[in-house]
C-alpha cells in the first residue's frame, strides 16, 4: 500500500469520527440543519479544521459551503488578494449564488487552469 494511503491510528480515528458524524450523528435530520450549525459541530471534532469541515458539508452533506483550498489561495495570491480563511470564504459566498454544484465545480476550474 502506498504511504499516501496509509493512516496511522490517530488518522484512522479522526477519519472514523468524521464518517460517524456524517453517517450517524444526526441521521436524515442532518440535511435539515443550518450549514453554520453543522460547521460548528464538525469543527469540534478532533483534527477537523475549516477546510475539512467545509469539504464535508459541500461534498458529503451536499450543502452549499465554499471551500478555500490551496489552489484558491494560490490563484487569489496571483491576483494580489489574501486574507484569513473565513474572510476569503465570506467574500466568495457574499458575491456568488449559493449553489452546491457550482461550489463543487469551481475547484475543478482552478486545477484545470494549471
Amino acid at each position: 500500500m502506498s504511504s499516501q494511503y496509509r493512516l496511522g491510528s490517530q488518522g484512522f480515528d479522526r477519519t472514523q469520527d468524521e464518517c460517524n458524524f456524517v453517517a450517524y450523528g444526526y441521521g436524515d435530520a442532518m440535511y435539515d440543519r443550518p450549514v453554520e450549525d453543522l460547521r460548528k459541530d464538525l469543527l469540534e471534532l478532533d483534527g477537523v479544521g475549516e477546510e475539512t469541515a467545509d469539504s464535508i458539508i459541500l461534498y458529503a452533506i451536499n450543502k452549499p459551503k465554499f471551500v478555500i483550498d490551496a489552489y484558491t489561495r494560490r490563484i487569489l495570491g496571483c491576483l494580489g488578494l489574501s486574507g484569513s480563511y473565513r474572510s476569503l470564504q465570506e467574500k466568495f459566498e457574499s458575491e456568488l449564488k449559493h449553489d452546491t454544484e457550482m461550489f463543487k465545480g469551481i475547484p475543478c476550474l482552478w486545477t484545470s487552469s494549471y
